[in-house]
């Protein structure tokens, strides 16, 4: 069984990357509306709930007032949720609007004295960048599979290896 990893705007302008050899595509419920409008078989598609790493998510929980927060990012889809769960189990804290990687970073990061990034921020991570060199602390944020989603992938997973005999 081979897995690949696609961005959502590639399938959306390239559909036929999603060629008849891929039996499923797993996707949240808001990307699966959108890729059901481009994949001629939209039974393919596997929706799954996810949510917040119990990492970020007590990281967050812990922030204090007294802390300047700010959230770098690849997108601002990724940034307006992590900026979300701060104003929901935050309070009095001071979160900063989400810069994108691309953006002016070293004027961003002056005043932050807590970063959340992404769990993979290394690769957008450029030299002069060096996150990990800087004295605000870094909490690193990302979302999981649920766990009913995560049953419910695998028993399907499981129905097409039977079927395949893989």
């Amino acid at each position: 069984m081979d897995i690949y990893t696609y961005l959502l705007d590639d399938i959306v302008a390239y559909p036929y990357k999603l060629g008849e050899d891929v039996d499923l595509i797993v996707t949240t419920q808001e990307h699966a509306e959108k890729l059901s409008a481009v994949v001629p078989e939209p039974h393919r598609i596997a929706r799954i709930a996810v949510r917040p790493s119990t990492h970020c998510m007590s990281e967050i929980v812990k922030l204090q007032p007294s802390e300047s927060v700010g959230i770098l990012c690849d997108s601002p889809r990724f940034g307006k949720l992590l900026s979300n769960l701060c104003d929901i189990y935050t309070e009095g804290v001071d979160v900063s609007e989400p810069c994108l990687f691309d953006g002016d970073v070293d004027a961003y990061l002056a005043d932050k004295t807590v970063v959340l990034v992404p769990e993979n921020y290394d690769r957008w991570e450029t030299e002069d960048m060096l996150l990990s060199k800087r004295s605000c602390r870094l909490i690193q944020c990302s979302y999981r599979i649920d766990e009913g989603s995560f049953i419910y992938l695998e028993e399907k997973v499981q129905r097409l290896r039977e079927r395949r005999k893989l």
